[in-house]
C-alpha cells in the first residue's frame, strides 16, 4: 500500500501539471491572436484609395452631408440617428487615414481636411443633440395631446357662433 500511494501522488500531480499546461496553452493562445489581430488593425495600412487628396477630400465631405440628411430622417431616437449617421459615412470614412496620407503635400488640402473631419465630429453631436430636443418635443405633445383630447372638444357657445363670418 506505501508504494500505491506515491505513485497516486505523482499521477495526481502530472495530471495537474497537464491540466494547467492545457489550460496556459489554451488561454495564452487566445490571448496572443487576439493581440495580433489588435495590433493588425492599429498599425496596418487602412485603405487603398487611389484618388488623390482633393477628390477624396471632397468624397469625406459629401458623406457627411448625405449622413446628415439621412440622420435627420431617423425617427427612433438619439442612438438610432447616431447610428444611422456613422452607418452612413461608410464607406468613404473607411479610406480616411489613406487620404490623409494623399494630403501630405497638399497643404490647403490638408487644412480642407482637417475641417472636413472637425465638421464630421461637429454634425455627429448635432445629430445627437437634435435627436435629444426631437424625442423631449416628442414626449410634451403626446403629453399634451392625452391631457387635451381627454377632455373632448371644447364647446361652442352660442354666441359665440353668431360673431364669425359667414363661411364663404
Amino acid at each position: 500500500m506505501s508504494q500505491s500511494s506515491p505513485r497516486r501522488e505523482r499521477a495526481r500531480r502530472r495530471g495537474g501539471a497537464i491540466a494547467v499546461g492545457i489550460y496556459a496553452s489554451v488561454l495564452g493562445g487566445l490571448t496572443l491572436m487576439w493581440s495580433v489581430q489588435i495590433i493588425q488593425q492599429v498599425w496596418s495600412q487602412s485603405g487603398t484609395t487611389d484618388v488623390d487628396c482633393r477628390a477624396g477630400v471632397q468624397s469625406l465631405l459629401d458623406a457627411v452631408r448625405m449622413a446628415r440628411r439621412s440622420a435627420g430622417a431617423e425617427t427612433g431616437g438619439e442612438r438610432a440617428a447616431v447610428e444611422r449617421f456613422r452607418a452612413e459615412l461608410q464607406p468613404e470614412w473607411a479610406e480616411r487615414q489613406a487620404i490623409g496620407k494623399r494630403c501630405q503635400g497638399d497643404e490647403p488640402g490638408r487644412r480642407l481636411l482637417r475641417e472636413v473631419d472637425l465638421l464630421r465630429y461637429a454634425e455627429e453631436r448635432s445629430v445627437r443633440s437634435d435627436a435629444v430636443d426631437v424625442a423631449r418635443r416628442r414626449r410634451r405633445v403626446q403629453s399634451l395631446e392625452a391631457e387635451i383630447m381627454a377632455h373632448g372638444p371644447p364647446s361652442v357657445a352660442p354666441s359665440n357662433l353668431a360673431k364669425q363670418p359667414p363661411p364663404n
